[in-house]
C-alpha cells in the first residue's frame, strides 16, 4: 500500500487548439483539453473517475477491488493497471457469456487482474441482491467499484479536471462560450458542470442511443446547473458502433492535427462539433473546448 501517493501526483492537462479550415472558414475557435496525454492506459478521464474510488478503497483497508466492464473496457484495463501499480488485487466481471481475449483483456490479465465472465443477461442483473450475494460467495472481501467508476467518488474525481488545465496565451480556455464532452455514463459530465468555472454551456455527446435516459442522469447528478444540452445525434448506431464516414474522419483527423482519437467517444464528439459548425449551429467567434477523454488503448 505504500505507493498509494500514485493519486498524489496531480496530472497537468494541455490545450491545443486546432488550425482547421472549417474553423477559420465559420469563425470559430476550438481547442483540445489532451487528457489523453496523461497517460496510455491509467489516463484520460479514468484517472479521475479512479481517485477517490481507489482511495476509498485503500481507507477501508480492502485489498481486491472488484469492477465491471463490457470486453473491450477502457474502464477494466486502467482499473487493473492502477491496483497493479498500488499492490491491490482486482477482479473484472466481464459481460460475456464465453471467456475469450482480446487486447483490452489481455492487458487487463497481464496487471493481475482475475477475469469472470457473465451473460448480458445475467450481467444486466448485476446490481440485484441476488447477484451480489453471489459474488460475496465467490470472491469474498472486495470493495466494489461500479461500471466506469460512475458514482458519487468518480463525479468527485472529475470535478479536478478544470483546476489541471493548462494556462494558455494562444488559446485562452477560460473565455470559452461552450465546452464539449463525449458522454458514456455521464460521471465526467456531470463533474464537469459542477465545477465549471466559466459561463461556457456544457455539451454533452451521447455515443450511444440512450438519449432520453441519459437527459435523466444527468439531470439528478447536476440538479442546480440547468446550462448544458445533450447531442444525441452522432451515436453512428449505438454503443461501440462506427462505419465508414466516422472510419475515414478519425483518419483524417489523425493525419492533420496527429491526435489519436478513440472510435467510441471522441471521434463521434468531434465529428459532431465539426457537422454542427458546417450546420451553422455555433454562432460566428464562439469558442468551444472539447475534452478528449482518452480511451485509444481500444483501438
Amino acid at each position: 500500500m505504500s505507493n498509494s501517493r500514485i493519486f498524489d501526483n496531480i496530472p497537468f492537462v494541455r490545450v491545443l487548439e486546432l488550425n482547421n479550415p472549417i474553423l477559420l472558414e465559420n469563425s470559430i475557435s476550438l481547442g483540445i483539453a489532451r487528457l489523453d496525454e496523461i497517460d496510455l492506459l491509467t489516463g484520460g478521464n479514468k484517472w479521475f473517475k479512479l481517485k477517490y474510488n481507489i482511495k476509498a478503497c485503500l481507507q477501508q483497508q480492502h485489498s481486491t477491488v472488484l469492477t465491471f466492464g463490457g470486453p473491450y473496457s477502457n474502464h477494466i484495463a486502467a482499473t487493473a493497471a492502477i491496483c497493479h501499480q498500488l499492490g491491490l488485487k482486482s477482479i473484472g466481471i466481464i459481460r460475456s457469456a464465453v471467456a475469450y481475449s482480446n487486447a483490452t483483456l489481455n492487458l487487463a490479465q497481464k496487471h493481475g487482474m482475475l477475469l469472470h465472465f457473465v451473460s448480458k443477461e445475467k450481467y444486466a442483473l448485476k446490481e440485484t441482491p441476488a447477484f451480489q450475494q453471489e459474488l460475496k460467495n465467490l470472491f469474498d472481501d472486495f470493495y466494489q467499484i461500479p461500471e466506469g467508476a460512475a458514482n458519487d467518488l468518480g463525479t468527485k474525481g472529475c470535478e479536478e479536471i478544470w483546476s489541471q488545465l493548462i494556462e494558455n496565451k494562444q488559446f485562452d480556455w477560460r473565455s470559452c462560450s461552450h465546452f464539449a464532452c463525449p458522454i458514456g455514463r455521464g460521471s465526467t459530465f456531470a463533474g464537469l458542470l459542477n465545477s465549471n468555472p466559466l459561463a461556457a454551456k456544457g455539451l454533452g455527446f451521447t455515443g450511444f442511443k440512450m438519449g432520453e435516459s441519459m437527459q435523466e442522469i444527468i439531470k439528478n447528478k447536476v440538479p442546480n446547473n440547468h446550462n448544458w444540452e445533450l447531442i444525441t445525434d452522432y451515436h453512428f448506431g449505438g454503443f461501440g458502433k462506427s462505419n465508414p464516414t466516422l472510419q475515414q474522419f478519425q483518419s483524417e483527423f489523425k493525419t492533420q492535427h496527429h491526435i489519436e482519437l478513440d472510435r467510441v467517444y471522441t471521434a463521434k464528439m468531434l465529428f459532431g462539433i465539426f457537422d454542427m459548425i458546417r450546420h451553422n449551429k455555433f454562432a460566428v467567434n464562439s469558442k468551444i473546448l472539447a475534452f478528449h477523454t482518452g480511451g485509444i488503448q481500444g483501438n
